[in-house]
């Protein structure tokens, strides 16, 4: 069901996130102005665990772009913290779902760099890892001295400098294996494969790769647009609303608390509207609940940015069939509120 913005400035994120349109849906995973704990990525280890991703995660000022913040993941020790993981089935209804874009933005940190010279000379520096399961085919990109390498492809792609940032897309085709990767949004890829790898996960993992190297990455955002692989150029390009939206503060106007708006019309027959604050981005999900607690469906569950949104029910249930008149609680469910309200739909 399609979410609305009620601030025009949120308008391109509105369209951006609504998972009905047929163009590209660039959607932001992961936001390096705040942690991924609040924007729905889980410890791929439980805390307490030596493979704790937390314990190397922090929110830095950017150090090229004035009033831009990075996540920064360094770890100079040698040990392996783990990764952060996405369970991405509860976006996907089925498996329909075949061809997929992924883009980063990432640069290795100075001290990571500095840290492997001194001790072993750059051999000993592993600086990024990002890694997709589309649940039908799989690509781990892992970052190491001045390569990049694509894991379950066999291949090193090297001259990636350290010292820059870098903009990675990958285009993902599980009808033809093809595999496409573009640096820095230039139309000519870097790479081009089949893709014989298959997974039947689906899920997106990022962080310290282990093999006792040392490891340091500014993560400034990831996107995904599951509703096609493009290329640089092709399609709708990576919106610059989107680049703005992941690597800046919550926008001026933006709420100051998360907060569930009462439906309206209420009592209504057939439809009704419910409004909804989120003040910072992250997972976000809008659950319809009977007056005993049973799960009539789910209006909203999907990464999103700070803004006003609104969301229409129209009396259905999760298979699409009418519910009967009645009381039904709406609930909203983020990663620091919980809130609900009482709807009435009479017939």
């Amino acid at each position: 069901m399609k979410v609305r913005s009620l601030l025009s400035v949120w308008s391109i994120v509105a369209l951006i996130l609504s998972v009905s349109v047929a163009s590209a849906q660039w959607t932001v995973f992961m936001d390096g102005s705040v942690l991924p704990d609040a924007q729905g990525w889980e410890k791929e280890k439980p805390t307490g665990d030596p493979k704790d991703p937390s314990t190397m995660s922090t929110v830095v000022d950017d150090p090229d772009i004035s009033g831009n913040k990075l996540l920064k993941m360094e770890n100079l020790d040698g040990t392996d913290r783990g990764f952060w993981i996405y369970y991405l089935e509860d976006l996907i209804a089925d498996s329909s779902t075949v061809q997929w874009t992924l883009a980063f933005r990432i640069k290795a940190t100075e001290g990571a760099v500095a840290a492997a010279a001194a001790e072993q000379g750059i051999a000993t520096l592993r600086w990024g890892d990002i890694r997709l399961e589309t649940g039908l085919v799989r690509e781990y990109f892992r970052f190491a001295q001045d390569t990049l390498s694509l894991e379950r492809q066999g291949e090193d792609l090297d001259g990636i400098s350290v010292a820059d940032w870098h903009t990675f897309r990958a285009s993902f085709d599980a009808v033809s294996g093809d595999l496409k990767v573009y640096m820095d949004e230039n139309a000519t890829p870097i790479y081009s494969g089949v893709m014989t790898d298959p997974s039947s996960n689906y899920r997106m993992r990022f962080g310290d790769s282990g093999l006792e190297r040392n490891h340091g990455c500014y993560y400034d955002w990831i996107i995904i647009d599951m509703s096609g692989a493009y290329a640089p150029g092709e399609n709708d390009a990576i919106p610059d609303e989107v680049i703005v939206l992941a690597t800046n503060d919550r926008p001026a106007g933006a709420p100051a608390s998360y907060k569930l708006i009462q439906n309206f019309p209420n009592p209504f027959n057939p439809t009704t509207t419910i409004g909804f604050d989120v003040s910072a981005a992250g997972m976000v999900k809008i659950m319809v609940y009977d007056i005993l607690g049973r799960e009539i469906t789910s209006l909203v569950n999907q990464p999103m940015q700070a803004g006003n949104y609104s969301v229409v029910w129209n009396a259905t249930d999760m298979n699409g069939v009418e519910v009967p008149a009645g009381i039904y609680i709406a609930r909203l469910i983020t990663s620091g509120s919980t809130q609900s309200i009482k709807m009435v739909l009479m017939k």
